[in-house]
């Protein structure tokens, strides 16, 4: 980025690919699973280095994955940190990682039509439903140690069973 004294210039990286999303919305709609575990390997490195760099993405979804080319299997690229926090930091701790009303449907997710899961490996099913579960023990960690009574009326209010 630069500025003049009448403009200000961002410069950026062109990419000759496309959002994840456009691919996912097309008239095909799905990827093979091997070109998806090529893009899922990369998405989780990308977000391996922002959390060793003590950020959280907080927006995460195909719209904000950028592929680089449009080879099968392109370079991955993350945008759109307007979401972004710092691990640790006050706004953080404030800020809830899956938003209540989506919890249902999240926990709704679990069950599994057997057209198109019938094709996709016990694996990538098994990942599947590990990401998608809905836990207080799973998602505290992110959290300040003093937040733990915070979260035992949270459970509470909700009749949600507290980790001990």
């Amino acid at each position: 980025m630069f500025e003049t004294v009448e403009h200000i210039f961002v410069v950026m990286e062109k990419l000759h690919g496309d959002m994840l999303e456009m691919i996912l919305s097309s008239e095909k709609g799905r990827l093979p699973e091997r070109n998806t575990r090529f893009l899922v390997s990369q998405v989780l490195e990308a977000l391996r280095y922002l959390h060793l760099k003590h950020i959280a993405h907080c927006d995460l979804k195909p719209e904000n994955v950028l592929l680089a080319s449009t080879d099968p299997f392109p370079q991955v690229k993350l945008c759109d940190f307007g979401f972004a926090r710092i691990i640790g930091e006050k706004s953080f701790r404030r800020s809830v990682g899956v938003v209540e009303d989506v919890s249902q449907q999240i926990t709704n997710a679990s069950m599994y039509p057997r057209q198109p899961w019938s094709t996709i490996s016990l694996e990538a099913v098994s990942l599947i439903s590990n990401l998608l579960q809905v836990s207080v023990r799973r998602s505290r960690y992110l959290t300040h140690e003093g937040d733990g009574d915070r979260w035992r009326r949270y459970a509470q209010e909700r009749a949600l069973v507290f980790p001990q």
